[in-house]
């Protein structure tokens, strides 16, 4: 899947969304991705399998160093918006730089800076990281692709809906294409926030866009998308300053054609975070976001969720986390899908004054049995609120963070089931 960094909060403390679930998600299975299908050049290798992990790596937490050893991770620098498991390294994109992090050597390097300011969304092809940027505060927008064997960057033509804000982007496997949908369009009053219901699909082989079939789904911006290995599964969104939405469409490129899926039994919102797996590997699997009353304006943040089974048309509903071993909601918790479970790690409170937290342990739901086990604390990420998650397939890199005063974190921890 390609699902950015999204927040929908009423204010901002010290660079973090207040109040908000910050969630950070695995490549899914192409592209908010990692790639699901082998192909001769290695484009879309999918992450290695846990049995195929180094045996010789106890499993377990261990230290990594902070990322100011290489001159990254400085508050002034902005917010991690984009994060890509290349296979050997993770990649992290701060608003003014970037930076890629080796588990096999413990160490950072920089990254040639970002030419941009993100714009708000990415997709990650196996091989190329594509990122809808802006030069100029966000008023022109432009789309960019990053090269990390050459750690370069180049630009191509911009999408059909270059005006729109808010849309989605996933790389499809079945196609090759990035796969954009939906969006804002700037109003011409401020008041007013006319939706797109169109999309359209870029070949970087040949440099071309074409238009997507026409979809079933009303227009909206803030929806989550994801690549389930054949299809894109859009969910939720918000139709302007109308209630957040609850249905969604699947869509496959190489029919070009669209059909709906089932509802859950959810309230409706937007901006949920992404991730694929499940136990067949194919779920697509929403969580949090915003329940409204707008995409935008005071939101409340759900800490449930469901898991989409494509092959039968129903859903796994995830509880929140108040009837996790939690016993009480968390916000800021880092989330990754791994192994058939959706893990929670970290995060506070938000109904005290001031919040409780942060925390150091964690809680999974095995997405199979519907059961929740722990993760006990005492470990060397220690507690924090707001990491980012990487799964890498044989473990999770947990990075960076806010503290209980808000102060920035830029070290951070592996842990490995």
């Amino acid at each position: 899947m390609s699902i950015s960094l999204r927040f929908l909060c009423p204010f901002i403390l010290a660079g973090l969304p207040l109040g908000c679930v910050i969630v950070t998600t695995e490549p899914s299975p192409g592209g908010e991705d990692t790639p699901d299908t082998d192909t001769p050049d290695g484009e879309d290798d999918p992450p290695p399998e846990t049995g195929s992990c180094d045996a010789s790596i106890p499993s377990g937490w261990r230290s990594i160093p902070s990322a100011l050893s290489a001159g990254f991770g400085d508050p002034s620098e902005g917010s991690i918006r984009v994060n890509v498991w290349t296979g050997n390294e993770a990649l992290l994109f701060a608003d003014r730089k970037a930076a890629a992090f080796s588990p096999a050597t413990n160490t950072w390097r920089l990254l040639t800076s970002p030419p941009y300011t993100f714009a708000g969304v990415w997709a990650w092809s196996g091989d190329t990281l594509f990122v809808d940027g802006s030069v100029n505060e966000g008023v022109d927008h432009a789309w960019y692709a990053y090269h990390p064997d050459t750690d370069t960057w180049d630009t191509f033509p911009q999408a059909p809906n270059v005006e729109l804000s808010g849309y989605s982007a996933v790389w499809s496997t079945t196609t090759h294409e990035l796969l954009v949908w939906g969006g804002f369009a700037e109003p011409p009053n401020g008041f007013s926030e006319p939706t797109s219901n169109e999309g359209a699909a870029y070949d970087p082989a040949t440099g071309t866009w074409r238009v997507l079939g026409a979809s079933p789904l009303s227009g909206r911006g803030y929806h989550t998308a994801v690549w389930d290995g054949s299809r894109m599964i859009v969910y939720g969104g918000s139709e302007g300053e109308a209630a957040p939405l609850a249905d969604g469409a699947a869509y496959d490129p190489v029919t070009d054609t669209w059909i709906t899926i089932a509802t859950p039994n959810l309230v409706p919102r937007a901006d949920a975070s992404g991730f694929v797996g499940g136990p067949s590997g194919s779920a697509a699997i929403f969580w949090g976001g915003s329940i409204g009353p707008c995409y935008h304006c005071d939101p409340q943040e759900p800490t449930d969720g469901g898991a989409y089974d494509p092959a039968t048309d129903t859903w796994t509903l995830i509880p929140s986390l108040d009837q996790s071993p939690f016993g009480a909601e968390r916000f800021g918790v880092a989330v990754w899908e791994a192994g058939g479970k959706l893990w929670m790690l970290g995060g506070g409170s938000g109904g005290e004054d001031p919040p409780a937290g942060p925390f150091d342990d964690g809680v999974t739901f095995d997405l199979a049995t519907s059961t929740w086990s722990t993760i006990p604390g005492g470990h060397p990420l220690g507690s924090r609120r707001g990491a980012t998650a990487i799964w890498t397939g044989c473990e999770a890199i947990l990075y960076g963070g806010y503290d209980a005063g808000w102060g920035t974190l830029t070290d951070g921890a592996i842990y490995r089931p």
